[in-house]
């Protein structure tokens, strides 16, 4: 079914923020501040993107003339690729007729340079920079091409043609590269042929990418009223397998002169005597839809370009795809709730399982330093019976009790009195002992007054065990420390997964408030 696209073109409301901190009405339809619109009429091709406020296109001249060749086309097909992938800017297929001659190419879309009151403007010919493809099709294949379609995903090109009156078929082509292709020819040949259903090969078909969906309109459902079905690209062999059905996505009282669907808006227009009333509808159901009324105009093929196409579009090669998503507010709230409750779900198993370690790890620490206070008193008992096992001066010793947690033993001390158990001899008459002066009483020396001359080995072996005690504190201590710096730093982490999850909590919090 060829298209007549004589008439002039009309370009939609579009909007995109560019140093205004308005969102124009049309971005709030579409849940965008990133629009471009794009227009088809015959051998012209219009872009047009406001600056601030704007609802609807402005009204072109139906007299401009681009190209003095006439231009007729039975499909235009967008071709992108998947979101992220390339910074190649978009571009559309044309399949139809220029000066009756068969023509299919791929042709780059620009973003506007022109400045005009409210909103940038270009116009340009359709044929400027065009790419050819050729298909390996019978002649008379193409002759009676009716649709085309593209999955950009998939890198599949659908073919649609009527063979007779009641007999359709498709062609199926694995195409690469076709949304980044170069200056030069591409050939292919069909992958795939199959038959297609009259009722099928009959609609009007379009490709949305930005909805990873097939539309079809049919002009007259059992209801006896115009519709618009949907079906995923995954799942579009399935249905023309006739394995499964579409979606019906709206109805249509009136049934529209023109229709087209594109960025996730479908367009509708409808024609009277005095204006042509056009009508965007978005198709996610959630925004009014939007009206304009143009004198004497009747619009053609129309897109939106929106998001990341736009930045490639807008930025060229300098185009980045997460600057481009944090540019758009309703790409950054509110989050999607399948998202939503995965990131809720992820941060908190991952804060419990902090906390069920921080958890373990205090407790077999706790556990650790009371078996080694324990150890450590069981040692001191253990030593203590030596000693007052083997002291032979038992009564001379003094009250180890008063001496802390590093005991000096022996250490620097000289009187017998001072230690437990140290060899003696008797001290020269008159020698200095301490603060006293000892004195001969019948020959013999109080034990007192005995010099510490050396310390036997019980002694000896004390002195060592009080080395160990100080070197087994000195580790408990070092222990103590660590174990310390452990549980403040587990604390520090677990008080920055808790703000996280506040934050999530904040940022959920103002999404439904937004979505509200």
């Amino acid at each position: 079914m060829q298209v007549n696209l004589y008439t002039s073109l009309t370009i939609l409301a579009v909007c995109c923020v560019l140093g205004e901190s308005a969102i124009p009405v049309m971005g709030e339809a579409l849940k965008t501040n990133q629009l471009l619109v794009v227009g088809v009429s015959g051998c012209r091709i219009t872009f047009e993107t406001p600056f601030s406020k704007w609802t609807c296109g402005m009204n072109l001249n139906g007299n401009t003339t681009i190209s003095k060749s006439v231009c007729n086309w039975t499909s235009i097909v967008p071709l992108t690729e998947p979101y992220g992938s390339s910074t190649a800017p978009m571009k559309l297929l044309f399949f139809g007729y220029v000066d009756n001659k068969q023509v299919m190419f791929v042709r780059s879309l620009e973003f506007p340079k022109e400045k005009h009151p409210g909103h940038r403007f270009h116009s340009a010919n359709v044929l400027d920079g065009a790419v050819d493809i050729t298909l390996r099709s019978p002649e008379h294949v193409l002759k009676r091409v009716t649709n085309i379609l593209y999955d950009g995903y998939n890198k599949l090109l659908y073919l649609i043609y009527a063979k007779s009156m009641m007999y359709y078929h498709m062609h199926v082509y694995s195409i690469d590269g076709i949304a980044s292709v170069q200056p030069n020819r591409i050939s292919q040949d069909a992958e795939k042929r199959t038959a297609i259903s009259p009722t099928l090969g009959k609609m009007k078909w379009f490709s949305d990418p930005h909805s990873k969906k097939f539309f079809y309109f049919d002009a007259s459902d059992k209801d006896g009223h115009s519709s618009i079905w949907s079906v995923s690209m995954d799942g579009f062999w399935a249905l023309v397998q006739n394995k499964s059905g579409g979606v019906k996505e709206m109805g249509f009282p009136t049934k529209p002169s023109s229709i087209s669907v594109s960025g996730g808006a479908l367009i509708a227009t409808y024609q009277t005597n005095s204006s042509d009333t056009q009508t965007i509808v978005p198709l996610s159901g959630l925004s009014e839809e939007i009206r304009c009324r143009h004198t004497n105009i009747t619009p053609s093929t129309v897109f939106v370009v929106r998001d990341w196409e736009f930045c490639k579009l807008r930025d060229g090669e300098r185009a980045n795809a997460t600057s481009c998503a944090n540019e758009n507010p309703w790409r950054r709230t509110p989050l999607p709730a399948s998202s939503v409750s995965q990131e809720v779900q992820e941060e908190t198993t991952f804060i419990l399982l902090t906390s069920l370690i921080v958890v373990i790890t205090t407790v077999v620490l706790v556990a650790l330093v009371c078996v080694i206070a324990y150890k450590r008193r069981w040692w001191y008992e253990a030593v203590g019976k030596t000693e007052q096992i083997h002291a032979p001066y038992a009564q001379f010793a003094p009250d180890f009790s008063r001496f802390e947690f590093f005991p000096s033993c022996c250490e620097g001390r000289e009187t017998c009195t001072s230690c437990r158990s140290c060899g003696k001899e008797k001290p020269r008459v008159g020698q200095e002992i301490g603060n006293n002066v000892a004195e001969k009483s019948n020959g013999l020396f109080s034990p007192q007054d005995w010099v510490c001359t050396k310390c036997n080995d019980v002694n000896l072996g004390r002195r060592n065990v009080c080395k160990a005690k100080k070197f087994a504190a000195l580790k408990l201590e070092q222990a103590i420390a660590v174990v310390t710096w452990i549980v403040r730093t587990l604390n520090i982490y677990h008080e920055k997964q808790m703000m996280s999850l506040i934050n999530l909590a904040v940022r959920i919090r103002a999404s439904r408030d937004q979505a509200a």
